[in-house]
């Protein structure tokens, strides 16, 4: 890989080769039919930058831990079709690389920005599960490339949309290419399903259109609803394709959280509304891929590119099927032995340089119970537990809020409560 490129989350990830690595991220600073502010050519770097500042750890896995390689930036001068269809050959090319067979390492491809690996093939294997490509926008229009390489490789999917915005229109400003006719464009050209979440802003046209194609969906006031519900249902309808592709406008978000994006509306989604819904969106459906596109950083404001780097990392982890050892696990640069690796719960430890992954520690159930079998009983007061002795002389006192509790912690409470618990 050029050196000189901006990996995601190069602070705490050794390089690692693309056929090791579940996501790989296609920074795309395209821009060219901004229809107010502008500066999202400037959004994919402002990403990868704000990326430094993240902690592996992101309270429930460590999404890293699957591998994250950073392809070059995409040359985004050109028409549209061109730089479209060089969006296509990148995505087709990160899929590829899940296949098991090791990059090209074509002279050619490089230079045109598609691909690279700098290390051997022979360096890690094949990641544990399918690659997803993660494209950083760049205006919207970016997503129909890889909504086009997808389609190719995968068949019919459907299209979950985050936007402030339809994007439905047929042509705008002159071009069927403007950002504001991305998911017409899926729609008509690509014949995709699609569901809309957050929009609060669209013409008379585009409504007529969304009611005329039954395109589901749950506009502002609607979405704020559904992310009070139960993460683990499905919020698309039950015919709804089982392989989906998640578009994310940052502009879904509330202007007072998201102010660096060229078309800002306010009434948007909180934080937590988005990730909820996202959770919801993705649940029981398989992921193929995902972008964040619309992000026009401002000078000297950077919480925007550390939300946007954050909204990545966290979509990062709600894909992550509950599965392990991941190959990706060796390049992580540990500053601790004790690390969560998935998403389901299953708590270990990373052993460099093999990458190979042990359980170290319990988790804070496993913990209760093998107290309460040598007959401690316990109970709640505030953030902790407490735990009194069989004999009623003895206390032990478990923050609850960590699930799991490591090696040291442990050997600290067999040394407190006498009963044998690693």
């Amino acid at each position: 890989m050029d050196t000189d490129i901006t990996r995601f989350l190069e602070s705490e990830l050794a390089s690692a080769p693309a056929h090791a690595c579940r996501f790989h991220v296609i920074p795309v600073p395209y821009e060219a039919s901004a229809s107010y502010g502008r500066g999202a050519a400037r959004g994919p770097q402002a990403v990868l930058t704000a990326s430094d500042q993240l902690e592996t750890w992101n309270g429930r896995c460590i999404p890293a831990a699957a591998g994250i390689y950073t392809a070059p930036p995409l040359e985004a001068r050109g028409e549209p079709e061109e730089v479209l269809a060089r969006i296509e050959a990148a995505v087709l090319l990160a899929l590829d690389a899940g296949s098991g067979a090791p990059p090209p390492e074509d002279e050619g491809e490089r230079a045109a920005g598609l691909a690279g690996s700098d290390g051997p093939p022979e360096a890690a294997p094949a990641p544990a599960a399918p690659v997803l490509p993660v494209l950083l926008g760049g205006e919207h229009t970016v997503t129909l490339g890889a909504l086009r390489a997808l389609k190719k490789r995968c068949g019919h999917f459907g299209v979950v949309q985050f936007d402030a915005h339809a994007d439905l229109r047929d042509s705008y400003a002159g071009t069927p290419y403007s950002h504001a006719c991305v998911m017409r464009r899926a729609v008509d050209d690509l014949g995709l399903a699609l569901f809309q979440i957050g929009v609060r802003s669209l013409s008379a046209g585009e409504e007529a259109f969304r009611r005329k194609r039954c395109i589901p969906g749950l506009d502002a006031a609607e979405a704020e609803e559904a992310a009070r519900g139960d993460s683990a249902s499905s919020l698309l309808p039950p015919d709804f394709p089982d392989k989906i592709y998640l578009t994310f406008d940052v502009d879904v978000l509330d202007a007072s959280l998201m102010p660096a994006t060229g078309t800002p509306e306010p009434g948007g989604l909180s934080w937590r509304q988005a990730l909820a819904l996202a959770a919801r969106a993705l649940a029981g459906r398989a992921c193929l891929g995902f972008d964040l596109v619309e992000l026009a950083p401002i000078p000297g404001m950077h919480a925007p590119d550390f939300t946007a780097a954050r909204l990545v990392y966290e979509i990062m982890g709600l894909t992550l099927p509950p599965a392990g050892p991941w190959p990706g696990a060796a390049y992580l640069l540990r500053t601790s032995e004790e690390m969560p690796l998935d998403n389901a719960g299953n708590f270990a430890s990373c052993s460099a340089p093999d990458g190979q992954v042990r359980r170290s520690g319990v988790t804070f159930n496993e913990l209760i119970n093998k107290l309460k079998d040598a007959g401690w009983t316990f109970r709640e007061g505030g953030n902790h537990t407490v735990g009194i002795s069989p004999d009623g002389a003895g206390k032990t006192v478990v923050n609850r809020r960590t699930e799991y509790v490591g090696r040291e912690m442990l050997r600290s409470l067999e040394r407190q409560t006498g009963v044998k618990l690693s």
